[in-house]
Parts: structure tokens; sequence; C-alpha cells
């Protein structure tokens, strides 16, 4: 009597499954009418490249390239977003006024794709935020450290952070800028860069998005 197990089917390369994700997410970008149907799985073609498991080296670069285009992607549509939000009084030309709607689609579609897009102006800043601080500038009427204007959002991937937020800090004018940050004299005041507090199954750095 044989004891072979049944053959396990193999899972479709990483690769793959990132490009049609992708390409899944920018079709729900687009308008009803004009998105294009994903083929049957059995219409889909093997790469040549798919002959051998990937090396590791090569996966890392296409999860980071993917990972990469999507924050661009959700950057992009934010703002626009805030850019309209900015205008919203503002009467728009005839082939235009479709535009609202479409980014808004845009946006609900990032949503549904678990990609989450994350302003933090007019938070209170704190030491450790996983944020970059492109400058540090005064200003009267705050007692304390915040952030002043974002400049590039975070966003985040199924929980994970994969783009740091590029952000201008806010600091208080005269003596009570000494207390904002808690007497954190040895900060730098144009650090860039900071740590991010540690996120439940998230690699904090994420890609590097210029």
């Amino acid at each position: 009597m044989s004891t072979d197990e049944p053959t396990k089917p193999k899972k479709p390369p990483v690769k793959d499954m990132l490009q049609h994700g992708v390409e899944s997410m920018r079709q729900l970008m687009q308008p009803a009418a004009f998105r294009i149907a994903a083929p049957d799985e059995s219409e889909r073609k093997p790469c040549a490249s798919n002959a051998g498991d990937p090396t590791p080296a090569s996966t890392e670069e296409q999860l980071n390239t993917a990972l990469k285009t999507i924050a661009a992607v959700a950057t992009a549509v934010w703002r626009a977003k805030n850019k309209l939000d900015a205008e919203a009084d503002a009467e728009l030309p005839d082939e235009l006024r479709n535009v609202p709607r479409h980014v808004q689609s845009a946006w609900d579609a990032l949503e549904a794709g678990k990609v989450q897009v994350d302003d933090p102006t007019g938070r209170r800043y704190v030491p450790g935020m996983a944020v970059n601080t492109l400058t540090i500038q005064p200003l009267e009427g705050i007692t304390f450290e915040v952030i002043h204007e974002t400049i590039k959002p975070s966003v985040y991937f199924n929980d994970m952070l994969i783009q740091r937020a590029d952000v201008i800090i806010a600091r208080p004018t005269g003596e009570t800028s000494q207390n904002a940050v808690g007497d954190d004299d040895s900060r730098e005041p144009d650090s860039g860069d900071h740590e991010a507090p540690e996120q439940k199954g998230t690699n904090a750095d994420g890609p590097n998005n210029d």
C-alpha cells in the first residue's frame, strides 16, 4: 500500500504575486468603464525567469520596487486630494468637473487595497517619531513643538510602514522652547531621520522613497 502523500500545488512566485497586486491596484484606480479585467489563471503565461526559484536578493529588490510604487501612487493621490479639498469652493471648468470623483475613487481604491495614508500635520512632535524632519522653524503662540506642515505623508501597506513622512517642525519662540521637547538639549535641531517606535509585524524603515 502506497503511503505517498498527494503532491501539493506550488504557490506562484512572489514576483508574480507582486506584479499582479500592483496591476490590480492600478486598475482599481481607473474609472469602472476603463478597467481591464484580469486574465484567467489558465491564460497567464509563465515568465521566462520563473524557471527556477528567485534568489533572495532579487525577491527583496522586487518587493522594494513594488512598495515604492505603492507609496508613490498613494502620495500622488494624497496631494491631489488635498489640493481639491483646499479649493472645494472654486468652480471647476467643465472638462475638470469629474476630477474630484476620480480622485476620490482612487483614494477609496487605496483604502480597499489596505493602503493607509497618514498626514501628521498638527500633532505634537515627540523625538523618536517615524518622520523625517526637513527643518525646524520658530512659531509664536505655541508652547510645545508641533508638526507644522507635511511635505510627504507616511504610507502603510498591510499595517507595515513603507514611507516615512517628510515634515516641517514648528518650535516655540523664547524660553518655552527649552521645555518643549522634555529638555532634550542633546538632540540635533535638524536631525533628519528618527528611529520609529517598534511596530508589530512592520519594518519601520521601509524602502527609501525619495
